[in-house]
């Protein structure tokens, strides 16, 4: 095998290494985000669902939900952010794999 094509292939597996260890960050970074959600979600329905609260707790209700949907749309910016920042990197991949041919 030609040099510059091992080159080429073990640039390819670095960077599908790398686009599978960001992607792994990623999706841990998202899933302890949406957990972190998801249980403020939860207790913002306890706090619904307890209609003899006095007017304090709808004070903390509404910063509960305030934190939350700005942590739910923190989240979501830095998925679309991700997903951008890894475009080149998936389009890179594919534009290498179709121009490394295997002389055998």
């Amino acid at each position: 095998m030609h040099p510059s094509v091992k080159a080429l292939d073990q640039k390819i597996i670095t960077l599908k290494e790398e686009a599978a260890l960001a992607i792994d960050t990623l999706k841990k970074v998202l899933k302890t985000r949406l957990d972190l959600v998801n249980r403020r979600a939860e207790k913002m329905a306890e706090l619904i669902d307890d209609k003899s609260k006095e007017t304090s707790d709808l004070d903390m209700r509404r910063a509960n939900y305030k934190t939350t949907k700005e942590e739910y749309e923190q989240t979501r910016d830095l998925y679309e952010e991700m997903k951008l920042q890894q475009k080149p990197q998936r389009e890179h991949l594919n534009s290498d794999q179709k121009t490394v041919t295997r002389v055998e």
